[in-house]
């Protein structure tokens, strides 16, 4: 057994891998996870493929029943070793992962111990998928990947879609081309529809609510049973409104907003007996 943890995914790529270095080190045969075959004559190179085999045999259990379509293909300690170093070190949402692990460690209420074994966990695996290269334009290309993914760790939840578009496909936008499709998002259609819509209902709800104070506050200087005939409405006949506010034809606005208009009638000098407050809520 190489390992007792069998590589399942991304989630445990780094503890297996170290695992089968580990391994293979002990046994002198390390060279079959970065050869492709062996440099010497032709029996060497048939015993070295031999080896080669046994090993790759050895490598295949200690990967997870589910993956294994995806490596059955390769028979080579070699071409395992890069398949699962390809799928799993270059994936950009695991990336995302280590990045938001990264920016959120926090102690709270972890023993001292297991609170810097994540850290170091987190640091292994940053350093797996972001290694120290001498190559200019390689450093160049790790900071725009992480920056990509700072970006993405910072979008609201309402945007989950987008961010998980971008994850999951297969090619890696650049900085600027994130910013653009963003930009682009900020900027559609629907937000501004919503927004007009929620704004014209607020309208026509403050205006049946004035337009029925209006009227009721006539009532209350002086018309209606208080004066002047009342008005009748021409869409349900009944007195003391018009077909404007009336409430059959347009729905019936919350009491809680004639609540603040009493405050308003009062803040102008107008008082109402307990009659007059009843007739006011009952329309």
């Amino acid at each position: 057994m190489i390992t007792s943890e069998p590589l399942m995914g991304g989630l445990n790529y780094l503890a297996w891998a170290s695992s089968v270095e580990l391994w293979c080190k002990g046994q002198g045969v390390q060279d079959h996870l970065t050869k492709k075959a062996s440099e010497g004559d032709e029996k060497a190179k048939t015993l070295w493929e031999k080896v080669d085999a046994q090993l790759c045999s050895i490598l295949w259990c200690s990967i997870d029943s589910k993956l294994m379509p995806l490596f059955r293909p390769f028979q080579t300690c070699y071409l395992v070793w890069e398949k699962a170093r390809n799928l799993y070190t270059n994936d950009i949402s695991r990336f995302y992962d280590v990045i938001s692990r990264m920016t959120s460690l926090k102690k709270q209420e972890l023993d001292m111990s297991t609170y810097l074994g994540q850290v170091q966990a987190v640091m292994e695996e940053f350093e797996t998928l972001m290694p120290v290269s001498a190559s200019i334009e390689k450093q160049q290309e790790q900071r725009q990947k992480m920056f990509l993914v700072l970006t993405l760790a910072g979008l609201p939840n309402d945007l989950d879609s987008v961010r998980d578009q971008i994850l999951a496909s297969p090619t890696v936008p650049t900085v600027d081309e994130l910013f653009s499709r963003l930009l682009c998002v900020a900027a559609a259609p629907s937000h501004l529809v919503s927004s007009s819509q929620t704004l014209d209902s607020s309208v026509l709800v403050s205006q049946s609510v004035d337009n029925r104070a209006s009227h009721t506050m006539d009532n209350i200087r002086g018309g209606g049973r208080f004066g002047r005939s009342r008005p009748k409405c021409s869409y349900c006949h009944k007195l003391g409104h018009t077909r404007d506010v009336c409430y059959s034809l347009h729905g019936r606005p919350p009491k809680n907003t004639y609540i603040a208009q009493i405050e308003t009638i009062g803040n102008q000098g107008f008082s109402l007996s307990e009659g007059e407050y009843n007739e006011f809520l009952q329309y």
